[in-house]
């Protein structure tokens, strides 16, 4: 018995590229952008609207960490700053993020000062600000030795 063939009009492409060839580290090159659409405004806290001082330390500082890029922000300052995993924060913070439905991995700490902190979500060089820590409780760091 002989097998029908289909017959077709075309013949089909053999070969597929990509739409758009974009490498995922890209964002190390360009300036820090701001976003503001999930900043935690309820945390009685960890809320920005509780930083007394904003437009001093906080303001200040976003607006110097634009004159870097992502490489020189995140990987020469990596010590500073640096990505955190949500396993690593405190279990309040982990709970509020559940509450807030922001389902990632890991947050982004930029260190604003001594104790001082901003955790957000940074995605392709857009930083979107959740929490401003002014004493370093949401991912307290382990000192060696100790």
């Amino acid at each position: 018995m002989a097998k029908k063939q289909p017959k077709t009009g075309k013949e089909p492409h053999s070969t597929k590229t990509p739409s758009k060839n974009v490498d995922p580290n890209s964002y190390l090159q360009k300036n820090p952008t701001w976003r503001f659409n999930k900043i935690d405004s309820a945390h009685p806290e960890w809320s920005m609207k509780n930083c007394c001082d904003f437009n001093e330390s906080v303001l200040d500082k976003l607006v110097d960490f634009e004159r870097q890029t992502w490489s020189e922000i995140s990987i020469v300052s990596k010590k500073q700053n640096h990505h955190v995993s949500v396993s690593g924060l405190i279990k309040d913070a982990q709970k509020r993020l559940d509450e807030l439905k922001i389902y990632e991995d890991e947050v982004f700490s930029l260190r604003l000062s001594a104790k001082e902190r901003l955790y957000g979500i940074l995605k392709d060089g857009v930083y979107q600000i959740i929490w401003y820590d002014s004493e370093h409780r949401i991912c307290p760091s382990i000192k060696k030795h100790t």
